[in-house]
């Protein structure tokens, strides 16, 4: 399971100084995967394992399971240090967790590059997560429940 991030990605990523600039980067990401691809969704900031370091465990984990059921996992998690990052910017450090969502997971999800999105225990009470499983229902994403 392979993530195929290219050098010039790398560097705009580090160059991001807005959600939506990572947006463009993750699709190219996840259009080079071969399919199915699949997204794996769990709690990070809010809810879960009590953590955001034993949140991010049990991500990295599921991603591996899942990849090693035939899945081409889009890991979101090479994002994390930026999207954290970008969140404590003078400009952004009072926004709504929506703004994360709406300007960075949507614009992926409508890509239509994901076929699956599988959800890890305990993503029912994570923010993000629940945002997640309810945009993919709506598209149509196949879910599964780990």
């Amino acid at each position: 399971m392979k993530q195929y991030v290219l050098r010039p990605e790398i560097l705009k990523m580090k160059k991001a100084k807005h959600f939506r600039e990572l947006a463009p980067i993750a699709i190219q990401i996840a259009s080079r995967l071969t399919r199915p691809v699949t997204q794996v969704c769990g709690p990070v900031s809010t809810g879960g394992r009590g953590s955001i370091e034993k949140n991010m465990k049990a991500l990295k984990d599921a991603i591996l399971f899942v990849g090693n059921q035939g899945f081409s996992v889009f890991d979101q998690t090479i994002f994390e240090k930026h999207l954290w990052r970008i969140s404590g910017l003078p400009a952004l450090k009072n926004a709504s967790e929506y703004l994360l969502l709406d300007s960075f997971y949507r614009p992926i999800f409508l890509s239509k590059k994901l076929q699956y999105l599988h959800f890890i225990p305990g993503w029912q009470g994570s923010v993000g997560a629940v945002w997640e499983h309810s945009l993919g229902k709506s598209l149509g994403i196949k879910i599964v429940y780990l």
